[in-house]
């Protein structure tokens, strides 16, 4: 026998409310994300020396899903390298009802260039609400106790250890959703700040 729906179910079954919000709000999500692109494109264009051949410098990717841990969700992968050898991303991603991260990955060739300078410059990182990804699978994005440390309550030895040992690392920044008018200028600080420690 089928499962009872719960009357907060049937109400939400029974009204358009709920699809066509989330269409216009994904709707202005997505320009949300191509202002992003558009703030961190100077930036971009200065450094284009800075990043690994074959890297997505112009045009960047904007997806969406609707199952990420049960949740909807989009991201800017902008500037953008994914393959085999290596990955330079620097991810834009809102997830549903747990705002925005803003998350540098590095991997493969990539991270191995770039570890020398983030070993010397991690401290510049301090006290700027970043996170580290501590998890073994880089393709986790939610922000939990398990996949995310905050730089400020890692020692200085061991911050430079994670960094030394790891196979990839992501360097994260989050913002709340009620501060969306800021992401582009937020994106553009963060990807700023990352781009320094990682001696560009």
């Amino acid at each position: 026998m089928s499962e009872p729906f719960t009357p907060e179910e049937l109400r939400l079954l029974d009204s358009a409310a709920y699809p066509l919000l989330k269409a216009s709000a994904f709707k202005k999500l997505e320009q949300l994300l191509a202002d992003t692109r558009d703030a961190l494109l100077p930036a971009v264009e200065k450094q284009a020396a800075f990043f690994p051949a074959g890297t997505d410098l112009r045009t960047g990717k904007i997806s969406k899903g609707e199952n990420y841990l049960q949740l909807p969700w989009m991201v800017l992968d902008f500037p953008r390298l994914f393959d085999k050898e290596e990955v330079f991303a620097y991810r834009t991603l809102f997830w549903w009802s747990h705002g925005f991260t803003c998350t540098l990955h590095l991997q493969g060739g990539a991270l191995e260039k770039l570890r020398p300078q983030l070993l010397l410059n991690a401290e510049l990182l301090r006290k700027k609400n970043f996170f580290f990804g501590v998890h073994s699978d880089p393709w986790r994005h939610e922000v939990s106790a398990d996949n995310y440390r905050a730089m400020d309550e890692l020692g200085a030895e061991e911050l430079r250890e994670l960094i030394r040992a790891r196979a990839f690392v992501k360097l994260m920044r989050r913002m709340d959703v009620k501060d969306w008018r800021e992401l582009p200028g937020f994106a553009a600080e963060t990807f700023g700040m990352l781009l320094r420690a990682a001696g560009a």
